[in-house]
């Protein structure tokens, strides 16, 4: 549900890098970052997580963009 909305992301954040994974076809790497629930952000800074958010509900660009927004450092 997110996907087309990764260009608005970029726009929004364009210090920023967005990736987006199909974690059927990734498995591996979803394991790795123990990402079980999906659709799951994950938010890295220097290569550190430093945010995520997970839960089974659908999410808006809203509620994304202000998990984004508290989630970074300016």
């Amino acid at each position: 549900m997110m996907k087309p909305n990764l260009g608005r992301f970029e726009k929004d954040f364009p210090d920023y890098e967005f990736f987006s994974i199909n974690r059927d076809k990734m498995i591996d790497l979803a394991r790795h970052l123990e990402i079980y629930g999906i659709p799951s952000f994950l938010i890295f800074e220097h290569g550190d997580e430093t945010g995520r958010l997970v839960n089974k509900l659908r999410k808006s660009y809203k509620e994304v963009k202000t998990f984004i927004d508290k989630t970074i450092t300016k």
